[in-house]
């Protein structure tokens, strides 16, 4: 498993270190330039207040200040860039550890080593996780000692309480891709089959939001249970959030790891 981890590593360290590198400079970006919005404070704040509530509601700023460092960031930063880096870096991860691999013909270096594919299927995993929690640290920590370089208060619980439901979420959608993956053969039909799905649960939540009779479609899309400006309305990440994202990672993963251990693979 070492074995397949230093390859994992060494093949996508690039690809890891641009979207570390993004991260870092999205939020530095953000820091900086949060003095000119509040320079421009009352023109906003008014421009905000007249937008249709279900406008609010489906893009998640429902009764946020923007005005604050933590709200803008849950605007700019959190609700919008970390979810999508998350999804494009995990797809990638996914995508060309498996079905990628399947595709190439290079599959067949790894099974033609003394390990299971169990043991494939377990190294990308785990080391798609350690890329994961090495990129939420690039996207959200850096506030702290950039609100220092910019004189800028922040509140500490509030970063870290968005990071860990970065994680979870990011584990989640980090499962579902390799599941996708485990059953795929070719790089580019996983990449379709899981951008349609988290497509359609992008849709789903924001349908939800804008028609009140079908409020009951944002159960079923990721997006609703990942909710920064919850953390910043009441200080904590809500259980079901948690307990959702875990209870589907593992569901998939198990999945995931169960279809491919069985599946026909052509060397």
């Amino acid at each position: 498993m070492s074995v397949i981890l230093r390859r994992l590593f060494k093949d996508r360290g690039i690809t890891l270190t641009i979207f570390c590198l993004a991260g870092i400079l999205l939020i530095w970006l953000y820091v900086a330039f949060f003095p000119l919005i509040l320079e421009q404070a009352e023109n906003l704040r008014g421009l905000m207040e007249s937008l249709p509530t279900g406008l609010l509601r489906a893009f998640g700023i429902e009764n946020l200040d923007i005005f604050n460092i933590e709200g803008f960031l849950t605007y700019k930063h959190y609700s919008m860039m970390v979810p999508l880096m998350l999804i494009f870096l995990m797809a990638s991860l996914a995508g060309s550890g498996l079905s990628g691999e399947v595709e190439r013909g290079t599959i067949e270096i790894s099974l033609a080593c003394p390990v299971s594919r169990l043991s494939i299927y377990f190294g990308l995993y785990f080391g798609g996780l350690v890329m994961l929690i090495i990129f939420t640290i690039c996207a959200v920590l850096p506030i702290f000692p950039l609100a220092g370089i910019y004189n800028t208060a922040v509140v500490s619980n509030y970063h870290f309480l968005v990071g860990v439901m970065s994680l979870f979420f990011g584990w989640a959608v980090f499962s579902l891709s390799m599941l996708v993956s485990a059953v795929n053969s070719e790089q580019r039909r996983t990449y379709m089959v899981f951008g349609g799905i988290i497509f359609v649960m992008y849709i789903l939540d924001l349908i939800s939001a804008l028609v009140g009779s079908v409020s009951w479609m944002k159960y079923l899309s990721f997006f609703y249970y990942y909710n920064p400006n919850y953390i910043l309305l009441n200080n904590s990440i809500p259980a079901i959030a948690i307990l959702i994202f875990a209870a589907s990672a593992i569901v998939f993963t198990v999945a995931g790891a169960v279809y491919f251990r069985s599946r026909d693979i052509a060397i």
